[in-house]
C-alpha cells in the first residue's frame, strides 16, 4: 500500500486558507457586535438595546450577564477552543503542546468569563498559561501571535482602569484616589470602553490561536462538522448566560431555558466530534466520550450549581489539579494515538 504524499506547497496553501478563514470569520464576529454595541450606546431605538448596552435578553431587567459583549464573550473562547482542537488533532504533532496549552488557556477563559472563579484566582491562572504559551510560541517561532497576546492583555489592562474595584486597590496601593493620579487623563478615556475591550482581548486571543497554531482543513464531512459546531458555540453560549442568573423562584423558568440550551449545546458538540471520528478505532471514540463527559461537567453542571458565593472560596483548589493534570493528558493521549496511528499504516504498507 502506497501512502500519497502532499507536497509542502500544497499544505502551506491549504494551511494559510484555513488560517485566513479563522481570521475572517472572527473579524465578523467583532464587527457584527461592535455594530450593534455601538448602535444602542449611540441612541439606537431598537428592541435589543436596553439601557443604552444591546443585551440578548432585554425582557429581563437588563442584567450584565446577558450584554451583547459579555455573551460573545464566551463565543470568542469557545472560536479559540474550537481552533486549539482542529490544531491538536489534525496540526503537527511537534506543535501538540502547544495546541493542549490553548486548550486549556479557553478552557479556563470559559469557565472564568462564567463566574466560575474568584476575581484574583481567574489572573494566575491565565498569566501562568499566558506564559507558558510565548515560550511555546517563541520555540515555534511566531511572533505575530505573541503580539497579539500582548494586545489582547493590554487593551483589557486599558479598560480595568474604569472599573470600581480597580481604583480600590490603586487607592490601597499608592494612597491616593485614581481621579488625582498621573494616570487619571488614560481612565476618563478607556474606562468608559471597559467592556468591549475586554470583548476585543478575548478575540485577540483567538486570533493569536489561529495565527500561531498549525489548523488545517478538515478532510471529510466539513460542513456537517462546522454546522454542529456552530450550534453548538451559540447554545453553549446564551445557554450559559442565563444560567448565570440566581437560583429563586423568580428567575426559574429562564434557568431551566439555559440549562436545555447548555445540554443542546454539549450534545451539538459530542455529535460532531463523534461524526468525525466515527471510523476511527476504539481509542479515538473512547475520547470523543471523555470529552462529553468533561464538557458537561464543565459547561451544563457547574454552572447550574456552582452558584454558592461562598463556594468560590475553594476554586483554586477545585480547578488547578484537573487543569494541569488536563495538559499531561492531552499531550500523551495525542502522542500515543499518533503512534498507535502510525502503526496502523506500517502494518498495512
Amino acid at each position: 500500500m502506497q501512502c500519497t504524499r502532499i507536497s509542502p506547497s500544497r499544505t502551506n496553501a491549504n494551511q494559510s486558507m484555513t488560517k485566513t478563514g479563522w481570521i475572517i470569520a472572527i473579524a465578523a464576529v467583532a464587527a457584527v457586535t461592535f455594530i450593534l454595541a455601538g448602535g444602542c450606546r449611540i441612541g439606537w431605538e431598537a428592541g435589543f438595546c436596553a439601557s443604552e448596552r444591546a443585551t440578548i435578553a432585554p425582557f429581563i431587567d437588563a442584567r450584565g450577564e446577558f450584554m451583547l459583549t459579555e455573551v460573545v464573550s464566551l463565543v470568542a473562547c469557545l472560536i479559540g477552543l474550537l481552533i486549539a482542537y482542529n490544531a491538536y488533532v489534525d496540526g503537527d504533532p511537534r506543535r501538540v503542546r502547544l495546541a493542549a496549552l490553548f486548550i486549556l488557556f479557553f478552557t479556563i477563559s470559559l469557565i472564568s468569563e462564567n463566574n466560575l472563579m474568584r476575581d484574583d484566582i481567574r489572573p494566575q491562572f491565565l498569566l501562568v498559561l499566558l506564559n507558558w504559551i510565548t515560550v511555546e510560541l517563541v520555540l515555534a517561532r511566531s511572533f505575530a501571535a505573541i503580539a497579539l497576546l500582548v494586545m489582547g492583555v493590554g487593551l483589557p489592562v486599558l479598560g480595568q482602569l474604569g472599573d470600581h474595584t480597580t481604583h480600590i486597590q490603586f487607592e490601597n496601593v499608592f494612597g491616593l484616589p485614581i481621579s488625582d493620579s498621573i494616570i487619571a487623563g488614560w481612565t476618563n478615556v478607556f474606562g468608559v470602553l471597559e467592556e468591549p475591550l475586554e470583548l476585543a482581548g478575548w478575540l485577540l486571543f483567538a486570533t493569536a490561536a489561529a495565527v500561531g497554531l498549525d489548523t488545517r482543513p478538515i478532510s471529510t464531512g466539513r460542513s456537517r462538522f462546522m454546522a454542529l459546531a456552530a450550534i453548538a458555540i451559540a447554545a453553549l453560549a446564551i445557554g450559559n448566560s442565563f444560567l448565570r442568573l440566581q437560583d429563586n423562584d423568580t428567575f426559574e423558568a429562564w434557568r431551566k431555558f439555559g440549562l436545555f440550551c447548555s445540554i443542546a449545546g454539549v450534545g451539538c458538540a459530542g455529535a460532531a466530534l463523534l461524526l468525525r471520528h466515527a471510523r476511527g478505532d476504539r481509542l479515538a471514540r473512547a475520547y470523543c466520550i471523555l470529552f462529553i463527559v468533561v464538557a458537561y461537567w464543565i459547561a451544563v453542571y457547574a454552572p447550574s450549581v456552582y452558584r454558592h458565593e461562598h463556594s468560590k472560596t475553594i476554586s483554586s483548589w477545585l480547578w488547578i489539579f484537573p487543569v494541569f493534570a488536563g495538559y499531561y493528558t492531552l499531550v500523551s493521549c495525542r502522542r500515543q494515538y499518533r503512534r498507535a496511528d502510525t502503526d496502523a499504516v506500517q502494518a498495512q504498507s
